[in-house]
């Protein structure tokens, strides 16, 4: 099966899981798929999607997440997938990663009318 880039790869307990492959360069060409993927929530992972990920040949997941998030949710990941932890927000003494959502799910929050 084939995707558009940035396409949805239909998962039922896998919420946009993408192939980041297929999209065009600036020399004409397009970047190679089925070698990066993307998702959310890999804590609620069934087990046919993750075999299904199996099937892709994932081999590492990088987790972007902080300490507190891995450890209220750790990911549920195959035997033998690296785990990486790059903790994008462990340098950051004033983020809130819980708060990002807020201005996504609510447009208006925050907004301030002349």
């Amino acid at each position: 099966m084939t995707f558009n880039p940035g396409e949805l790869i239909p998962m039922a307990t896998l919420p946009n899981f993408r192939d980041i492959g297929g999209w065009p360069t600036h020399g004409g060409g397009r970047v190679r798929r089925g070698l990066l993927y993307r998702s959310v929530a890999l804590h609620h992972v069934g087990d046919a999607d993750l075999a299904a990920c199996s099937r892709l040949g994932i081999r590492s997941v990088y987790d972007l997440r902080t300490d507190g998030e891995r450890t209220a949710e750790p990911d549920r990941i195959l035997n033998g997938v690296e785990l990486i932890v790059v903790d994008v927000l462990a340098d950051s003494t004033e983020a809130a990663p819980a708060q990002r959502l807020g201005p996504l799910s609510n447009p208006n929050s925050g907004r301030r009318d002349a």
